[in-house]
């Protein structure tokens, strides 16, 4: 007899497995964050040090245009020392006229009176002192208060501004109690603004030959020296221990 064919019991294989989801360690996680952190740290690293060297790209700049600054103010008054006018080197400048009193420096004649009026002192257009001191400095140049000064060179300047002063004009403020200054190719004179109508009618300003004035320009007095500190609060301009925020900065100050 014929024997029946018996199926086989159906088997399913599965093609594909899936793996469990799985996360970061602990440890992965630290290292991470370490890295993390030393790229971080390193990225402020250098954001700081690039900031640093603009600070003291930009501190020496400032230096360099301040140093500009003062080296051509200064050579202006020194290119300008001796000029007086019309009148040639060694000419004879009269300061005793014209209401100019030469017993008075700084605007004070009984606080604080010289020994001499170093301003009005035309015979020394260009002068230098090296070894004036705080204690002495203000028995030579009543205008620097004994406080402004740092012992170290002094150098002073006088001359007349390259800027004309029409005669019309010197009764009126500023010029009033301004000194100037007029000369022909023989000889000068100092006066105060307002004392020139005086003059003019003594007879002692300098005419041309077709009877005009002569040029008349500003007299200046410059002193340059360094002073201990930049911006002084006190009301007389004397530096003091607290200004510049308790840190006080040498300067280099002009006075005229």
């Amino acid at each position: 007899t014929a024997m029946p064919m018996i199926p086989a019991p159906a088997v399913r294989i599965s093609m594909s497995a899936r793996a469990a989801p799985r996360g970061l360690s602990l440890v992965e996680l630290m290292v991470g964050l370490a890295i993390g952190l030393m790229l971080t740290l390193g990225l402020f690293t250098l954001i700081s040090s690039q900031s640093n060297a603009f600070k003291v790209q930009d501190d020496f700049a400032r230096i360099q245009e301040n140093a500009t600054l003062a080296l051509r103010t200064i050579g202006e008054s020194v290119r300008m020392a001796g000029f007086y006018g019309y009148a040639p080197d060694g000419a004879a400048i009269d300061t005793g006229i014209g209401g100019v009193a030469t017993t008075r420096d700084c605007g004070s004649a009984t606080l604080n009176p010289p020994a001499r009026n170093w301003a009005l002192n035309v015979n020394a257009p260009l002068q230098s002192f090296d070894a004036l001191t705080p204690a002495t400095v203000n028995a030579t140049l009543p205008c620097i208060l004994t406080s402004n000064f740092v012992a170290g060179p002094l150098l002073v300047t006088r001359s007349a501004s390259g800027l004309r002063i029409a005669s019309a004009n010197l009764a009126a403020a500023p010029n009033a109690a301004t000194i100037h200054v007029q000369s022909d190719p023989g000889a000068g004179l100092l006066f105060y603004g307002a004392g020139f109508a005086r003059l003019k009618a003594d007879g002692s300003t300098r005419l041309t030959s077709t009877g005009a004035d002569f040029d008349i320009f500003d007299y200046r007095a410059h002193v340059y020296y360094i002073r201990p500190c930049s911006r002084a609060a006190a009301a007389n301009g004397a530096c003091a221990a607290t200004d510049d925020g308790g840190q006080p900065i040498p300067t280099l100050a002009r006075q005229e």
